[in-house]
């Protein structure tokens, strides 16, 4: 019997481990094929972002208005996968926010999740086409995407003032002068959160004698200011 016993255990074994390794080639199959199609249609967004670039000179107010309606095309195909396809759950708790009125969004930045939680509420409020990012300025050389950030709008920064300022100058230009309507969007920790840097946070606001959150990083006001 113990034998037998064996046996079946190692069958059963065998069994899992196989069942496990299909489902996961099935789950690497899928996401290759909705990474293909996203990354597709951020070739095609591309393109025509660049078309567009020399109509921008002409007539900035209908290029910006354009290169919006492109973004959106490109955020809401990531939200899409997210809710739609995957079927996750975005739950917004809080006093509504205005429609369609400019604003500067800071979050704290935990994971890539944060992006669907942040587009979810600019979604309900009529400004996903407006959502511009701050972005790390080396992912203006990855293909496809670095583009297709600049061509956008996206503030590309260093986080040294003296390279940026031009950077932040071509950005805030037409919010300010021309008045479009934008959500800047920035983490302002500058950082991913991860139990490590709570730790080595949590023993600087010792020292310090402040007080650390539980769940997220201490603040840091120096990529607020600038």
């Amino acid at each position: 019997m113990s034998r037998l016993g064996a046996g079946i255990d190692l069958i059963i074994s065998g069994s899992e481990q196989l069942y496990d390794l299909s489902r996961c080639s099935l789950l690497t199959i899928r996401s290759t094929g909705f990474l293909v199609v996203w990354l597709s249609h951020l070739w095609l967004a591309d393109v025509a972002l660049s078309l567009l670039l020399p109509f921008t000179a002409l007539w900035p107010d209908r290029a910006y208005d354009w290169a919006s309606v492109i973004a959106e095309s490109v955020w809401l195909g990531l939200q899409k996968l997210f809710i739609d396809v995957n079927g996750a759950k975005v739950i917004v708790d809080g006093d509504p926010l205005p429609a369609g009125e400019s604003a500067i969004v800071v979050s704290n930045h935990v994971e890539w999740t944060d992006v669907y939680s942040i587009q979810e509420l600019a979604i309900r409020s009529g400004m996903l086409s407006r959502c511009r990012w701050f972005a790390k300025s080396q992912l203006r050389w990855v293909p496809g995407l670095g583009w297709g950030l600049w061509a956008m709008g996206m503030p590309l920064v260093s986080r040294e003032w003296t390279h940026d300022k031009a950077e932040m100058d071509r950005v805030f230009y037409g919010a300010i002068r021309k008045h479009w309507p934008i959500w800047l969007i920035a983490y302002s920790e500058a950082t991913r959160y991860t139990l490590e840097k709570h730790v080595e946070g949590a023993a600087w606001a010792k020292a310090h004698g402040k007080i650390m959150p539980k769940h997220l990083l201490f603040p840091r006001t120096k990529g607020f200011i600038a």
